[in-house]
């Protein structure tokens, strides 16, 4: 128990001490302000909860950055926003509404799937370029290791981050096209869900004149 609490608090640290010292970084060191920027948005706004897109943003830093310098920096924030993520989901799996989705077939389906290899299968769904937040979620409904999900989820980022980044250097995308490229990239997903809602209704509504 020792052992577990004391790596939980060297992650919780680690991820402060990295944050403070990035900040000192963007303030003595102006140019790198767009790589803290890069540090607090995957801190934040890409948690998992809040599914905004980070690839854009990556290949936009890679056209004046090291790919390295861009990776580790995203991995960093990735890793603050795992240790948040992590805890939280732990506390709100203790709801009776967490319960009814961790109960859910189609989870409980992924459960298993989940259990056979969870370190493997966090690293490769947050390498690709696919939405990583199912397999995030699962392997926490599974009380998987916090260290172990930490890690997993900090080296498919390191992975995904250093090959966005690479891509923009080679490449150099226009901004324009990285600008419409990261608009789509949250507007699409809104509509397909709007689209999925809007379908049930139209299916509920038939079933209610059916029974009628």
């Amino acid at each position: 128990m020792f052992g577990k609490t004391r790596y939980k608090r060297t992650l919780i640290y680690a991820a402060i001490g990295s944050s403070v010292l990035l900040a000192m970084v963007a303030v003595l060191l102006p140019g790198y302000r767009l790589l803290m920027a890069f540090f607090l948005y995957t801190a934040t706004l890409n948690s998992g909860l809040i599914p905004f897109p980070t690839m854009t943003f990556a290949i936009f830093l890679g056209k004046s950055h090291s790919p390295f310098l861009v990776a580790a920096v995203g991995t960093a924030g990735s890793a603050v926003s795992s240790v948040i993520v992590y805890y939280l989901m732990v506390k709100l799996s203790h709801k009776k509404s967490m319960r009814r989705i961790e109960n859910n077939r189609f989870i409980q389906s992924w459960k298993v799937l989940a259990r056979r290899s969870p370190f493997l299968g966090l690293v490769v769904f947050n390498t690709i370029p696919f939405p990583a937040d199912p397999s995030r979620f699962l392997a926490i409904f599974n009380r998987y290791s916090m260290v172990k999900y930490v890690m997993a989820i900090s080296l498919g980022r390191f992975v995904r981050y250093s090959l966005l980044a690479m891509l923009g250097d080679t490449f150099r995308i226009s901004n324009g096209v990285l600008i419409v490229l990261t608009v789509a990239l949250i507007v699409l997903p809104l509509l397909a869900k709007k689209c999925g809602s809007s379908g049930s209704n139209v299916e509920i509504g038939k079933l209610g004149t059916r029974s009628s």
